[in-house]
């Protein structure tokens, strides 16, 4: 249905798009591999917690930079172009004050909070983050509207690898976490870098400031903005709720174990910056084709992010001792479990809002992000607590506060597509990677003594394997893929594509 639906040349350039970010996405894993391994066993607990908390309350805060500018941008310029209110310069020039109040109410909160000296330094580097952070929201937004995606992944890349060089350099030289946190930031440099690039040569840095186009642009942008300032609120609240209720060390353990979850989550991200320009073309001008490309999408992240949940699960005492991570981080194995059940969950949610704000339905779906921000720290405040007293660790009360959110979101948002996109046979493909899924598990439990990499190697087999049995994966499939990769070599046949 998706091959008829789709034109040959938005298809191309879908596929295109989708094996750029995935090839980008190779390296970032790596990078973010190795940065996974490195950190907890050079800082610890409590500095890893420290850094987690300084990340989260920038990350707050530079919500009010952001105001959604970029996502408005990149669903905008599919549809018109670089231009006018939505010019790069007019963007630039809405975030500056912005971003310069985040700045500050960060270091104001940090204060009010009364964290230590140490915290309340690396506050005051991570705001780097947030100038950073404003300028290449706009660029990658711009950059996504012009279906430019190798550029995002490239820059992407540029960013990694200067990020991975710069920690190794400091863990090597024992540089101490302020030099860590300096590093940090500055690396996204590069990737600002790269992304100007391809403006510049495609004239997409012009234009003139146009005062009277910011309030058009910041009312476009509002629900866009009270999306992800939900998205942020409940999943950062909960570092910060900890720094309250318990202490560092137990922070240190919940970043542990989002670093080790956050590596799955790359397939959805992928998906939904590739499609979302498309969806939000296709939704006003082909909504036939706009099913079939949302559909298609869901079902590919269901996919991959079933089995990644199911096999962390079983190998997630094995990938602790595989990194090497210091004895006291035994207690982010509860904590990876609980949060390995939210994967897949956050890959439908992903696809969900992507639909939504294609369809134009965005102000709903942020309402449903609104009211999970107020029940996810509402809860959290109950959670935290009980679970800190009792366990000793209150982790474990936000990483179920987390999966509840996360059901919370999909339930509503499905229930806002009216069944207009999705059907049963959604729900027929998600059981059918289950039980695949389940199968693997199986195997991937007799080999878990085995040397780590071919005990995921073998689990991955045994999922595609049955993937093909069940036709969750076909061959056509793989024709279609190769066809393109003929494609990309020799130009001449197109036709095959």
């Amino acid at each position: 249905q998706a091959d008829h639906a789709l034109s040959v040349p938005s298809g191309v350039r879908l596929v295109r798009n989708v094996l750029a970010l995935g090839i980008g996405q190779v390296f970032t894993l790596l990078f973010s591999s190795v940065l996974t391994v490195l950190l907890p066993r050079y800082l610890g607990d409590e500095k890893l917690g420290k850094t987690a908390t300084a990340a989260s309350l920038t990350g707050l805060c530079g919500l009010l930079a952001s105001l959604g500018i970029g996502s408005y941008l990149a669903k905008e310029v599919a549809r018109r172009g670089p231009r006018g209110h939505v010019s790069v310069a007019n963007a630039l020039a809405t975030r500056a004050p912005l971003t310069a109040v985040a700045c500050l109410l960060a270091l104001g909160v940090a204060a009010l909070l009364g964290y230590d000296p140490l915290t309340q330094r690396l506050v005051a580097i991570y705001c780097l983050g947030i100038v950073f952070g404003s300028v290449a929201g706009v660029l990658v937004g711009t950059l996504q509207g012009l279906q430019e995606m190798r550029w995002v992944a490239l820059g992407d890349v540029v960013g990694k690898a200067l990020l991975l060089a710069g920690v190794i350099a400091v863990v090597h030289g024992d540089r101490g976490l302020v030099a860590l946190a300096v590093v940090w930031q500055l690396t996204g440099l590069g990737s600002i870098a790269v992304y100007l690039l391809p403006l510049y040569r495609r004239g997409a840095l012009g234009g003139q400031f146009d005062r009277h186009g910011w309030r058009a642009l910041v009312t476009g942008s509002l629900p866009f903005f009270i999306w992800q300032a939900s998205l942020m609120v409940y999943g950062q609240i909960d570092v910060l709720l900890l720094s309250i209720f318990s202490h560092a060390a137990v922070i240190g353990w919940y970043s542990a174990a989002y670093r080790i979850i956050g590596i799955p989550l790359f397939i959805p991200s992928i998906i939904t910056n590739v499609c979302y320009p498309a969806m939000s073309h296709s939704a006003v001008h082909n909504r036939q084709s706009f099913r079939a490309l949302a559909g298609r999408s869901l079902h590919v992240v269901l996919l991959f992010s079933i089995p990644m949940a199911v096999g962390i699960i079983v190998l997630c005492g094995p990938l602790l001792s595989f990194f090497r991570y210091p004895h006291e981080f035994q207690n982010s194995i509860p904590l990876i479990i609980i949060l390995a059940l939210h994967v897949p969950l956050v890959g439908v949610d992903l696809i969900v809002g992507t639909a939504l704000n294609a369809l134009d339905r965005q102000r709903a779906w942020a309402l449903t992000g609104v009211a999970a921000a107020v029940l996810n720290p509402a809860v959290n405040m109950l959670f935290i607590p009980v679970f800190e007293r009792y366990l000793q660790n209150g982790a474990v009360g936000a990483t179920i506060v987390t999966v509840l959110t996360e059901v919370f979101m999909m339930l509503m948002g499905l229930r806002l597509l009216r069944g207009e996109v999705f059907d049963r046979s959604s729900l027929v493909v998600g059981l059918k990677c289950l039980v695949a899924a389940l199968v693997m598990a199986g195997a991937v439990w007799l080999l878990r003594e085995l040397f780590l990499p071919f005990t995921v190697l073998a689990g991955a087999c045994v999922y595609f394997a049955l993937s093909f049995v069940l036709g969750t994966v076909s061959l056509r499939d793989l024709r279609l893929l190769r066809a393109y990769m003929l494609h990309r070599a020799h130009p001449r046949v197109t036709a095959a594509v």
